[in-house]
């Protein structure tokens, strides 16, 4: 059932978060692959794919040894997701709405892509000095 749902695609080994969203529940994963089902997938595609999350995940993820992570079903369950103000989330959703529709438009999904990082950091509350560290990764 959860194949035409909804849901968050990815690859277990990637060089960076790849995360993407089947919202009419048409597609079916390959091997390799793993999926998520649930609320607020929106949401958490977005932030999933955000800069914290790629940082977060490259402390408790395992690498290939050759550049790559293995984005595991069970470490991808470890990684904090903050809790937004319900503005905020409708904010992410839309970005990501906004990012797919215009995802061959490099210039504008790198704006897209900075608004989304820009809320997920205020949410953690991270200074500027940190926000510099973890872009710097």
């Amino acid at each position: 059932e959860d194949f035409y749902k909804q849901k968050i695609v990815w690859g277990e080994i990637s060089d960076k978060t790849k995360f993407a969203i089947d919202i009419e529940g048409k597609y079916f994963n390959e091997a390799t692959t793993f999926l998520m089902v649930g609320e607020s997938l929106l949401f958490l595609v977005g932030y999933l794919n955000s800069k914290v999350s790629e940082y977060f995940f490259s402390k408790i993820g395992t690498t290939t040894g050759v550049g790559t992570v293995r984005w595991k079903k069970f470490t991808i369950e470890q990684l904090l997701v903050p809790k937004l103000s319900d503005v905020n989330q409708i904010i992410i959703e839309e970005l990501v709405l906004k990012m797919i529709s215009t995802f061959d438009d490099a210039d504008n999904l790198k704006i897209l892509t900075k608004q989304l990082n820009d809320i997920i950091y205020k949410a953690f509350k991270f200074s500027s000095e940190e926000i510099g560290f973890i872009e710097s990764q």
